[in-house]
């Protein structure tokens, strides 16, 4: 349920520019038809394509700035810590931005972060430096619901500070409208990202080995050693998981929160 909150926030304290991150996913969509509509002069949209999402999520970007007419920017990480403005027909889906990082800085982990922080963050803010808008300058939107507390950190959440948005406010959101994410769950976000369950991962190998090849590929390729994985965590090479067909449910683990999040 969604109801109004009469707390203040930056947006309204201020008049400087919302960088409203729209991940892809539900929630974050929500956002961006929300602060659009509320402040439709301030309001500069970005979405990071990582190379590693969905294509029933870059439709659903692209379908949401549509129906709702709005701009959003579409950014890719590029070798060298630069960027590159993208669109819904040029946007990879085949890992480059991903695999040029991980070329760059090596292999992620929920350990070290690089992923999120570069391909999302640190590339949002190159973008913006370049249009010149610098960090103090500028009010960053992150879509967390009010069932998400724990999350929350020093951004503006309008979903939580402006109204109390949950997951069953947004399902009904969407479900009210002509079109929606049309993607399997399983597959948010990057579509095997290590903060995923062990159990969800081991799933998504089962029905989608060709999809789980460019990871495997990539821990071949770069890890050089058992040291560097991106399942540090539990210490799992993604050939193993391809290769298990079934854990005891004792073995198995729980997902990471992730300020990617599709849902």
């Amino acid at each position: 349920m969604a109801r109004s909150k009469p707390n203040l926030n930056p947006a309204v304290q201020t008049d400087l520019p919302i960088i409203v991150n729209f991940s892809g996913g539900r929630t974050s969509a929500f956002m961006a038809v929300y602060l659009n509509s509320r402040y439709p002069d301030r309001c500069i949209n970005i979405f990071c394509n990582t190379g590693k999402e969905q294509s029933g999520t870059l439709d659903f970007v692209e379908q949401v700035s549509g129906h709702f007419n709005f701009a959003t920017t579409w950014l890719e990480y590029r070798s060298g810590r630069q960027f590159a403005i993208v669109n819904r027909q040029s946007a990879c889906q085949t890992g480059r931005p991903f695999s040029e990082l991980i070329h760059d800085r090596g292999i992620p982990s929920k350990m070290a972060r690089s992923c999120t922080k570069e391909l999302k963050e640190r590339t949002t803010d190159r973008y913006l430096q370049s249009i010149g808008i610098k960090p103090r300058h500028r009010i960053t939107a992150i879509g967390i619901r009010a069932d998400e507390r724990h999350r929350l950190g020093q951004f503006f959440y309008p979903l939580v500070s402006d109204m109390t948005v949950d997951v069953h406010f947004i399902r009904s959101f969407w479900r009210s409208q002509p079109f929606d994410l049309m993607i399997d769950e399983s597959l948010g976000n990057c579509d095997f990202c290590f903060l995923k369950s062990l159990r969800k991962r081991i799933a998504i190998a089962k029905k989608y080995p060709d999809l789980v090849k460019w990871w495997s590929d990539m821990e071949s390729k770069f890890c050089g050693s058992s040291d560097f994985l991106f399942d540090m965590h539990n210490h799992v090479p993604i050939s193993s998981i391809i290769n298990q067909s079934a854990l005891a449910a004792d073995q198995l683990d729980i997902e990471f929160d992730c300020f990617c999040s599709s849902s």
